[in-house]
């Protein structure tokens, strides 16, 4: 029997057994969709859903409307697909009635083999629910990070097969249509991949194309300077090298070359750890090389998140910045510190004449002192706050305050808390963290 599909990557479709688009479904309708199909096989609470798609409204009338959004989606959906399975107090997708593309892509990826990575790129038509706007800050928050990790999947897919067409033998003349279709594929997803050059390189020089080749170098070299101050890898410098030499063409060394690059690239995105540790790395490079400040929420079993904070502070203090690290105990005295350290910070960044008035307080604490004297230093800062599944409504609310502070600062607030606690203050968090530059990710 032929299931229902639905497409997420470049937008949002829905088609029936027959190979017919599904139209009319209302924005928030899709928005609910493509939650439960990110989600799927699981007991979504209503209650849950409702906030988060219906934030602004009072929890009666968005439990309302969310009946409304499920009404209309049971009119369109076939009724003799049972897609969605519903009580009064949750809602469950049903996976086998339905072919999602998302989750055809991971399958694929897991396989690990040249036509699996084809059929996967294939898949990935552009960013998840690309122009689908709910009207939703928290259903956008949510997506964010959704969006962005499907994008390096993406990113690390094509890479891995550009690697095992360059390790091939003599690239044969369909190869060199792959290496040029998914190099472009590449720079169209993330335009500084310089793996993705250096295949146009390799590829435009062996076919004779030589000044194709130059200008290709030309154009990384000029969007590396231009977006990050930093000249390009000794591997594609040295492959310029063999391009402009009087005794090309392109050989063997230079595939050795790259798959050098291959293992010790740093940004493999294998787990979920490594993909988000890829994303603190950019928001690093933001902070201090653009000035631009950036929050993490991620929420993970303990032992996990305490990995994690080792990772980030290995990462900060190798990147020159200031840092305050503190753990949220149940004590009420032990958040009280904490609350003075971000009171100052945020007087900081609203107001950073009143700095001086502060540092002759005698009623601050020497933390705080001290953090004063680092943000009078202009070094980036990055404020590590762990166990917030702990913290009293107020400090949650002043948290997401700072967070939506930092957009033109030289600051990193990362937020640490297990994942099953934390969703409690859910709807207070989300009504503080409107406009806040946050990407939450659950580990």
């Amino acid at each position: 029997m032929k299931l229902l599909q639905l497409k997420l990557f470049a937008g949002f479709q829905l088609i029936d057994a027959q190979g017919e688009p599904l139209l009319g479904i209302s924005r928030k309708a899709k928005a609910l969709l493509a939650w439960l199909a990110l989600n799927p096989d699981q007991e979504y609470p209503r209650e849950k859903l409702a906030g988060i798609l219906w934030p602004d409204s009072h929890e009666t009338q968005a439990r309302h409307s969310l009946r409304q959004a499920l009404s209309s989606l049971r009119k369109i959906l076939p009724s003799e697909v049972m897609l969605l399975q519903t009580t009064k107090d949750w809602i469950l997708l049903d996976t086998t009635k339905i072919k999602v593309d998302v989750h055809l892509f991971e399958q694929e990826i897991k396989k690990s083999v040249p036509a699996s990575f084809d059929k996967a790129i294939a898949l990935y038509r552009g960013n998840l629910l690309e122009g689908c706007n709910p009207s939703s800050d928290s259903f956008d928050d949510w997506l964010f990070g959704y969006r962005n990790n499907y994008r390096e999947l993406a990113v690390s897919t094509i890479e891995k097969r550009l690697r095992l067409l360059l390790k091939e033998r003599g690239i044969e003349q369909k190869n060199e249509a792959l290496l040029l279709r998914y190099a472009k594929r590449l720079i169209e997803i993330d335009e500084l991949q310089e793996l993705a050059y250096q295949a146009l390189m390799i590829v435009y020089h062996k076919k004779g194309h030589h000044r194709a080749a130059l200008e290709t170098y030309k154009t990384i070299k000029n969007k590396l300077q231009q977006q990050l101050s930093i000249s390009p890898t000794e591997e594609t410098n040295a492959l310029y090298r063999e391009i402009v030499s009087p005794r090309s063409p392109i050989h063997s060394s230079s595939i050795e070359m790259l798959d050098r690059l291959a293992r010790t690239k740093k940004r493999r995105l294998s787990n979920s750890s490594e993909r988000l540790l890829y994303q603190i790395d950019l928001a690093i490079e933001g902070v201090a090389l653009h000035t631009i400040g950036h929050s993490f929420l991620i929420r993970g079993e303990r032992h996990k998140t305490q990995r994690i904070a080792e990772e980030i502070v290995k990462k900060v203090r190798v990147s020159h910045f200031s840092f305050c690290q503190k753990e949220i105990s149940t004590d009420p005295n032990e958040q009280h510190v904490l609350t003075e350290l971000l009171e100052v910070l945020s007087i900081y960044l609203t107001d950073s004449k009143r700095l001086n008035g502060l540092q002759a307080d005698h009623t601050i604490s020497l933390r705080s002192l001290s953090m004063l004297k680092s943000i009078s230093t202009q070094q980036p800062l990055m404020i590590l706050v762990q166990q917030i599944h702990h913290s009293h409504i107020d400090l949650m609310v002043q948290l997401a305050e700072l967070a939506s502070l930092i957009g033109n600062h030289a600051v990193l607030l990362i937020m640490l808390g297990d994942v099953g606690n934390t969703s409690p203050l859910d709807i207070i968090w989300q009504n503080a963290m409107i406009g806040a530059p946050m990407t939450t990710i659950d580990i």
